[in-house]
């Protein structure tokens, strides 16, 4: 799902002071109600969606740190 214009997200404050980020994120169509809201909270949470980002944030992180010199 494409978020942008939608609103600002935690990496955005670092990324005003100049600090590089990478924004990774599992928003959906149904999730994006939820942000900031009374439901945002941790039952909101899908264990194995989150799971499956950790793993390819854990891969994306190994594949830059074995590319950079």
């Amino acid at each position: 799902m494409n978020v942008e214009k939608v609103g600002k997200d935690d990496a955005m404050s670092f990324a005003e002071r100049g600090v590089r980020t990478i924004s990774i994120h599992a928003v959906t169509q149904e999730t994006l109600p939820i942000l900031h809201g009374i439901r945002d909270n941790f039952r909101a949470i899908k264990l194995d969606q989150y799971y499956e980002n950790y793993r390819l944030i854990a891969a994306f992180l190994a594949y830059i740190d074995a590319t950079l010199d």
